[in-house]
């Protein structure tokens, strides 16, 4: 059994130091050392320490009386003494549920993480201070979340301790964990567990409300950055910057102020001119305050403004959405770039670091190949500056692969320039065609003359601006030769700036139909048949604003799903620049309203009896199906005991639900609560037949109940429910019934929410953490998750089973759950075995509900759990290792040792 060393440190503590120690004698987890070093403590501290010891438990203990020499050296003498494999650090105003150790350790244990964290509550009230986020490196860098109480490995310490500069500073434990993490280490959340907290008057990290107290703590901030310059631009260094400037500028004025006062008692004469001055550098000083809370405002409408419209993959369909920021986007670009949030959680470090320690490297041994079609490229052109078609023609001229034409489709440009550069590129080269139209007539027939003009097997598409990547027809045809019979190529892309600068990445799925209702998702680089493109009739007049997307839902109507493929690299760059953008603002509801006639155009070809409105962000759209013959819901719900959880869970499915077609089976695991059976019959009444209470008493194994139960169900549909969710939407159960009643759906997800309002589910990303992971973890409403995912019907290869609805007679095929997976991994595996039958699985993003997540259950923290967890974790891997490494709903550009969506892969 490994030793964890727990090192406390104590000055002037007298009244806490007891209750701290005596939270440490009573963890579940005994193979501990102590150290315990009084700092020098004026008050009767030592002494208490003295007292305490007589009943420590432990014989490895030590205990260190010294001067007064500060919080830094005390804990790295503490870290110089231990012979631990694990460390935490205790801070001796602070005590420790029973299982803090325990819990740390099995959660680092089933993470593979270093360090393991938790959330903040009141020692005095016991109310919760801080609920602490899933770790994120950009969230760290702005904000300090993971306290000095963290249990960390000692293989990651090295040389790492504590800087003696902060010694008698604040954040002390920021820059100390915040090395450790730059270093290499790993954090994770531990969840359900609180330290219990004090803030004190005097506690160092108090940061009170004195403005200097406040500048100091700035600048303390500033200086643990300045250790990581490349993560300079985070916003926490902007407002501390912010706040200084207008704190230097507000003391300055209150110095004024008090000169003027001083002045106008030895002048009596001058004394109305001196008032006035006064009021006028007080109404200064006001209006400083303002200015920060306007620039903040500013800052936050910004923000928004940039994420909903620079960053939406609306940019491209006719750019019309780009008109309110083209007077302030160089300004943006400038000056706020690195603070925006984009439709991507990646930190742009990151992707820099990515291009040049990934991209770069890729290289392809392949000199030729069997295959070598011609691919024509439609470049549709309106008045485009000359510089930028200069750079689009560039990028094709330098491809790699050289069997290829541009088509260019002039649509009676204006601009003179424009017209005599598509001249003399023609001239150049008998490889580059332009036919330049007599009438204007949009993006639509602009590219059909284009498309006229081709003579390749394929077509791909490029706006007059944008740039291809130097390999991106190498790789299509590398594609084309391994699959002959591809009918669609579609690449990961990602924007570039006026000076070349990439950022804004969009790290793309394989296939995913429904995620295409919602979004075009396959945008740029896409490349076509050409045959099959003039077979639909190319791109439609009167879709202007949604002419890709509606040419690219029409076009997957007539291929097979297994000749779409995906090309996981960045072979696309659109040009983000100011005055790019093809249709004027007032056309802007017209563009909606033809992308809301793209989608519903394609519902009715497909038979399928929907309404679609506008989605929340620009560039989304919500499908509602319509349910066919209102089938029969079997809700299953297995519970032992939890008598309030149960209630609220039946109550909101009776009151919230507009849905009534139901059954509701209650999967009696063996309670004893003598109240269940009153909640069952009353149940029994209020509902009649529609409720059943079936009683499986046997050993905890959640497949086995729900998969009895499931044979108790008169219902054509399954819909499998954790006892602790509680209903958000009424329309959530034909949110979900509406893909599963169509055969090739598979399961069906939903989105569940914690109590505060912050994601439980938003989908379920194989790989992570070794076989699964929740994306989009605690990510808030006003978050839409990467290019939106959070608001989108995304093909997620697995979803939870917390609510998860399937076909009876599919989930009869499968056999159910898999009951050797007792507790994990049994929703996960039913979703692959179901997905490798053909079916396509589905998060439903309108279906909503709140979960508190295993509070029925309870926690891995036995040995026998934590064993048998460990063995459904690799039964897992030995089933399903070539889906957990490569997840078809997953880009695998991404880390898979780190959260959803957030960081990629930099080692080769």
């Amino acid at each position: 059994m490994d030793k964890v060393s727990v090192i406390v440190t104590c000055y002037n503590h007298e009244e806490y130091i007891k209750q701290c120690l005596e939270s440490i004698y009573n963890q579940s987890y005994q193979n501990i050392q102590l150290i315990i070093i009084n700092d020098g403590s004026t008050d009767n501290s030592a002494e208490v320490i003295e007292s305490t010891l007589k009943k420590n438990p432990y014989k490895d203990t030590l205990f260190i009386n010294q001067e007064n020499f500060g919080a830094c050296f005390s804990r790295n003498k503490g870290l110089d003494l231990a012979t631990g494999q694990f460390i935490l650090l205790v801070d001796s105003d602070n005590y420790l549920e029973p299982n803090h150790i325990s819990l740390s350790l099995s959660t680092l244990g089933n993470s593979e993480a270093d360090i393991a964290y938790c959330s903040l509550s009141s020692a005095m009230t016991g109310e919760i201070i801080n609920e602490v986020p899933e770790f994120s490196i950009d969230r760290l860098l702005t904000v300090n979340y993971i306290d000095t109480c963290s249990l960390f490995r000692v293989s990651i310490l090295k040389n790492h301790r504590f800087d003696m500069y902060l010694n008698r500073k604040f954040m002390q434990d920021y820059d100390f964990f915040l090395s450790l993490i730059m270093d290499g280490a790993r954090a994770v959340k531990v969840k359900n567990l609180y330290i219990n907290y004090r803030i004190l008057p005097n506690s160092i990290g108090n940061r009170g409300e004195s403005i200097k107290k406040r500048v100091s703590w700035f600048d303390t901030y500033i200086y643990v950055l300045s250790k990581y310059p490349e993560h300079k631009n985070t916003a926490t260094l902007m407002v501390s910057q912010w706040y200084k400037d207008l704190a230097s500028q507000f003391l300055h004025e209150k110095k004024l102020n008090v000169i003027q006062k001083q002045k106008i008692e030895f002048n009596k004469d001058e004394l109305t001119k001196k008032t006035r001055l006064v009021d006028s550098l007080n109404n200064e000083n006001d209006s400083l305050m303002q200015q920060l809370a306007d620039l903040k405002e500013e800052y936050k409408n910004l923000d928004a403004l940039y994420m909903s419209i620079v960053h939406s993959s609306s940019w491209k369909f006719g750019r019309m959405l780009t008109f309110p920021l083209r007077r302030g986007k160089d300004f943006i670009l400038k000056h706020f770039k690195s603070s925006f949030k984009s439709n991507s959680d990646l930190k742009e470090t990151n992707y820099k670091r990515w291009i040049a320690e990934v991209e770069s490297k890729e290289t392809d041994s392949r000199k030729s190949f069997d295959l070598n079609p011609l691919i024509s490229i439609l470049i549709p052109v309106y008045n485009v500056e000359k510089k930028w078609l200069i750079k689009c023609i560039q990028s094709i001229e330098n491809q790699s692969y050289t069997n290829w034409e541009i088509c260019i489709g002039d649509d009676a440009s204006t601009n003179q320039e424009t017209i005599e550069t598509l001249k003399i590129l023609s001239e150049k080269s008998d490889r580059i065609k332009v036919i330049f139209r007599e009438k204007n007539g949009h993006i639509s027939e602009a590219t059909n003359s284009a498309l006229k003009l081709a003579q390749g097997e394929f077509i791909a598409l490029i706006d007059n601006d944008d740039e291809l990547a130097s390999n991106a027809l190498f790789e299509v045809v590398k594609i084309i030769n391994d699959h002959p019979s591809a009918t669609l190529i579609y690449s990961d892309e990602d924007k570039i700036d006026e000076n070349g600068e990439r950022f804004d990445p969009h790290f793309k799925p394989q296939w995913s139909p429904d995620l295409l209702l919602n979004q075009n998702y396959i945008s740029h680089l896409g490349v076509y048949r050409t045959d099959i493109s003039r077979e639909i009739g190319g791109f439609r007049k009167g879709y202007e604003g949604a002419q890709d997307h509606d040419f690219v839902l029409r076009y997957v109507e007539r291929v097979q799903r297994d000749t779409i493929y995906h090309i996981p690299k960045v072979l696309y760059h659109w040009r983000a620049i100011q005055g790019s953008t093809a249709l004027e603002m007032s056309e802007k509801d017209y563009a909606s309203e033809r992308g809301l006639l793209a989608i519903s155009d394609a519902l009715k070809r497909r038979k399928r009896e929907a309404s679609v409105s506008l989605g929340k962000y620009p560039g989304l759209y919500d499908i509602s199906y319509k349910i066919i013959d209102h089938p029969l819901v079997s809700i299953i719900i297995p519970t032992k005991n939890g008598y309030d959880d149960v209630k609220k869970c039946i109550d909101s499915i009776i009151e919230k639900s507009s849905y009534k077609n139901y059954e509701i089976i209650l999967a009696d695991n063996g309670s004893d609560d003598p109240k269940m059976n009153d909640l069952y019959d009353l149940y029994k009444k209020r509902l009649g037949e529609r409720f059943s209470c079936v009683v499986i008493d046997i050993p905890f194994n959640y497949s086995k109940i729900n998969n009895l139960a499931a044979q108790e169900a008169s219902g054509k549909f399954l819909l499998f429910l954790n006892n602790d969710t509680s209903v958000i939407t009424k329309t959530w159960i034909q949110e979900m019934l509406g893909f599963a009643q169509y055969p090739e759906y598979g399961c069906v997800g939903a989105k569940l929410w914690y109590f505060d309002d912050t994601i439980q589910h938003g989908g379920v990303v194989l790989g992570v953490g070794g076989v699964a992971g929740h994306a989009f973890l605690n990510a808030t409403k006003e978050q839409p998750g990467y290019f939106s995912r959070l608001y989108t019907d995304y093909n997620y290869t697995a979803v939870t089973a917390a609510c998860l609805m399937v076909r009876k007679n599919i989930f009869e095929q499968v056999n159910g759950f898999d009951e050797t997976f007792e507790v994990a991994f049994n929703d996960v595996d039913l979703c692959i075995r179901i997905y490798e039958l053909g079916k396509r699985n589905v998060w439903a993003h309108k279906a909503e509900l709140y979960h508190f997540e295993s509070k029925s259950r309870g926690y891995e923290d036995t040995p026998e759990k934590q064993e048998r967890f460990k063995g459904e974790i690799e039964r897992m891997k030995r089933r399903h290792r070539e889906i957990l490494e490569n997840d078809p709903a997953y880009n695998p550009n991404f880390d898979l040792n780190s959260n959803p969506f957030s960081t990629l892969k930099t080692k080769v």
